[in-house]
């Protein structure tokens, strides 16, 4: 529904005002030249706080209601949860600014979109031949206050000044840049809301199954009975009581049978002995998308800060599954290609950059296709430029190994034995001010390793042994792997690294031989590919997962927030490394003992 400039309206006749929605604006062409603008105003069009201002680059107290989104077809926007609106505010401005060099004679269009539940309406469409020269900000829609209702209005007020303009208009007090307050963690609306709903479930599809899976048993002399089904948003598990007698592998081994009898690719027996039962897993016909920020806000309302947590997925019965990776302590991901292996790995980024700040957490890359992890570079959370070449991999993971070294020197005198009991010592003694000085722990390091058959062609034994000591040595220092690879074959996940990653995910694979290797049994050359995965953690079952869907543009909408908001400082000694041709001047080279990033 297009409305003109001037045109006002009942927010009603657009969408549900009770429900979050996202206002999107898309520049066309895209560019870096242009900022956006949410003020919260009162009845008389002021802004007499700066905590109900948000600007897209550079938040400031955003006002309670009002988020920062992503949305699918557009570049920047705005969540709004209008029964979330403090009182004292009467509108919500919506505005877009320019650099000072330029204007809107830049840009063919400015788009402004309004998105609920996953639909989309186009609502105005401003042309460059529209703003007077000159012009460098713009008011572009109102969402105001009128009788106990939400209206909008569509205004196209331009501003020759620019930014200045349009905060002494509204009588807006930022604060300076100098200051010394931290900037705030990304906010979870840089993804766009969960608003996908899962298929609705076929009482008739789910009878009929029930009715093939006891007949084709019964027919090969398998004995037993069907006790129940728990439907997830993947996956409808059946559960089968065996009858006393009637083996598990007997069961087991009827799954080539009952995929033939059902018609039904990437079925899978499981027997689930804290249940009592084997469970039949048959993949449903409409598979839900799981989005990631679905699974990140099952984690938001735990006090303790967990900067590591990886989102997993969801189990067949729909429950999100999310593990802290300073626990795993390491984590081995197998998978072709078009399995969700590297979506699976962009999720992982993405939530260790919403969750952690740079005293917490930093990253190391490793990409040898060189454009997997591209979008993230100059990322302040990096340790250094994204790796790209085998020289430079093995330069990297040889300081890592010096690095580690580097800890546990500065842990002997502190009497602790890894770097949690050092923040629990550093953060009693700040309590506690007539204690000792206890030296700031360094922040955890996070390496993400994408085809590491790649690198283990090109290297072998020289990228190996520095991946085995921090796989045996790394959690105890801080220092946790995450290693993905397309094909799990034996020269790649050798034994004693295998050995030390005892965290796996399997993605859809090739072969039984690469299911055996990655898993230590077969199972993943039957997944349905596109985020259908096994997972196995230290200590738990192996359980059938659907991988989070997060897309390029909410990674690009992650990566942009924060460049916009904090400064790009790579390490100075993992520069160094990496300009090195051998690796063996890193130790000539290396920190003082004792002296950890």
């Amino acid at each position: 529904m297009m409305i003109q400039c001037g045109q006002r309206l009942q927010l009603s006749q657009l969408i549900d005002p009770n429900l979050p929605f996202v206002i999107g604006l898309r520049f066309n062409p895209p560019g870096n030249d242009h900022d956006c603008v949410c003020l919260g105003t009162d009845a008389h069009g002021q802004v007499q706080d700066d905590r109900y201002t948000i600007f897209f680059n550079q938040p400031i107290s955003p006002c309670r209601g009002v988020a920062l989104a992503t949305p699918e077809d557009g570049h920047d926007g705005f969540e709004f949860n209008l029964p979330k609106i403090p009182e004292p505010i009467f509108a919500l401005v919506i505005a877009a600014t320019l650099d000072p060099l330029v204007d809107f004679s830049i840009f063919t269009s400015i788009d402004i979109s309004i998105i609920q539940k996953g639909s989309a309406n186009d609502l105005i469409s401003l042309k460059s031949d529209q703003f007077a020269h000159g012009e460098r900000a713009v008011i572009l829609v109102q969402i105001y206050r009128k009788e106990q209702s939400w209206r909008l209005h569509a205004l196209g007020q331009g501003f020759a000044g620019g930014l200045q303009s349009l905060i002494q208009h509204y009588g807006i007090q930022i604060h300076s840049s100098e200051t010394n307050t931290p900037p705030p963690s990304p906010p979870l609306s840089l993804l766009p809301p969960d608003d996908l709903a899962d298929p609705d479930n076929d009482p008739n599809q789910i009878n009929m199954l029930t009715d093939s899976i006891a007949r084709t048993l019964s027919e090969f002399g398998v004995r037993g009975n069907l006790v129940g089904v728990d439907v997830g948003p993947i996956l409808m598990t059946f559960k089968f009581a065996p009858a006393p007698g009637v083996k598990v592998k007997k069961v087991t081994d009827m799954e080539p049978e009952l995929t033939l009898a059902l018609s039904c690719p990437g079925l899978r027996i499981d027997p689930l002995f804290h249940h009592g039962v084997i469970g039949i897993e048959i993949p449903k016909q409409k598979r839900a998308i799981i989005p990631l920020r679905r699974i990140l806000e099952a984690r938001m309302l735990k006090e303790e800060r967990e900067p590591l947590l990886i989102p997993v997925g969801v189990d067949t019965r729909g429950e999100p599954i999310l593990e802290n990776l300073e626990h795993l302590p390491h984590l081995m991901i197998a998978g072709t290609t078009r399995s969700g292996k590297s979506i699976m790995l962009h999720g992982i980024l993405c939530s260790v950059l919403l969750r952690a700040r740079l005293d917490e957490a930093r990253i190391l890359l490793v990409d040898p296709k060189r454009n997997e992890f591209s979008q993230y570079n100059e990322v302040p959370h990096l340790l250094g430029p994204i790796v790209t070449s085998a020289r430079q991999a093995r330069n990297s993971l040889h300081w890592l190994t010096e690095e580690m070294e580097s800890r546990y020197q500065a842990m002997i005198p502190l009497g602790v034995r890894n770097l949690g009991s050092w923040k629990e010592k550093f953060n009693y003694q700040a309590l506690n001010p007539d204690l000792e000085t206890i030296p700031t722990p360094p922040p955890l390091l996070l390496v993400v390793v994408d085809e590491l058959a790649d690198l283990m062609l090109q290297s072998g034994k020289s990228v190996e042994e520095p991946l085995v000591r921090l796989a045996q040595m790394g959690r105890a220092a801080g220092i946790h792997l995450v290693l993905a690879t397309q094909r799990p074959s034996r020269e790649v996940m050798t034994g004693l690294i295998k050995s030390n990653i005892p965290a796996r995910l399997a993605f859809k694979v090739t072969s039984k031989v690469d299911s055996r290797i990655i898993l230590d049994i077969i199972g993943a050359e039957n997944l349905l590919g596109q985020g259908d995965g096994l997972f196995v953690a230290p200590g738990q079952e192996l359980c059938r997962i659907q991988a989070p869907m997060v897309t390029e543009s909410q990674v690009l909408g992650v990566v942009r927030y924060l460049k916009n908001s904090l400064p790009y400082i790579p390490n100075s000694r993992l520069l160094e490394a990496l300009t090195l041709e051998d690796d063996s001047q890193i130790h000539t080279n290396a920190r003082p003992k004792g002296q950890p990033l």
